[in-house]
């Protein structure tokens, strides 16, 4: 793959971009017409993704050994804020179906493929979220999964990257990409 390091969020990038267009014609969040109903419903699906996932992710030390601390990152805590809003009532939120078929989180740099998934999905929130604000108050007052980190999004970000740049040596690039493609992948099964 070449060109040192700091270019490999890029590569990245572009070896995920197939997977992530499709991906991103799934969601109808930037319909005009979403209803609260079709809303929530998404959000639920949103939340047996992430859930699961999360708790993979979570359970690897080496976010701490990386010194980059995994649950500021977390997103089930908005979706479960979210969805209570909505009208969910937390014995429903644990009733909900969670996703089975993850992708394989068994090394530091496959986690690394898998959470750049998740936090390109973050970027794409805040487009999503300035949307959601102008729809059915309802919507407006509980999209705090999209909102994610808010003003913080851009430094977030470049603090990822930064730790992608770092964590990823040449001789791991394809098991991150590999990951990366695998989470999109499992998303879209999920999805449909």
């Amino acid at each position: 793959m070449g060109q040192g390091q700091e270019g490999f969020p890029e590569r990245l990038k572009q070896a995920t971009r197939k997977e992530h267009a499709r991906v991103e014609r799934l969601l109808p969040v930037l319909d005009p017409g979403l209803s609260v109903e079709e809303y929530r419903r998404l959000l639920e699906r949103l939340y047996g993704f992430h859930a699961p996932l999360e708790a993979h992710l979570a359970a690897l030390s080496e976010w701490q050994e990386a010194g980059f601390p995994l649950g500021p990152r977390l997103k089930c805590p908005l979706l479960r804020r979210d969805l209570l809003g909505l009208g969910l009532s937390p014995i429903e939120l644990s009733a909900l179906a969670g996703c089975d078929a993850l992708p394989q989180l068994d090394s530091f740099p496959r986690a690394l493929g898998c959470l750049y998934v998740l936090e390109g999905a973050t970027l794409g929130g805040q487009v999503i979220s300035r949307h959601l604000a102008r729809l059915d108050p309802e919507i407006a007052a509980h999209h705090a999964f999209f909102r994610g980190y808010g003003a913080r999004t851009g430094a977030m970000w470049l603090a990822f990257r930064a730790l992608l740049v770092r964590s990823v040596p040449p001789t791991t690039e394809t098991e991150t990409v590999e990951a990366a493609r695998e989470t999109f992948q499992a998303f879209e099964r999920w999805m449909s």
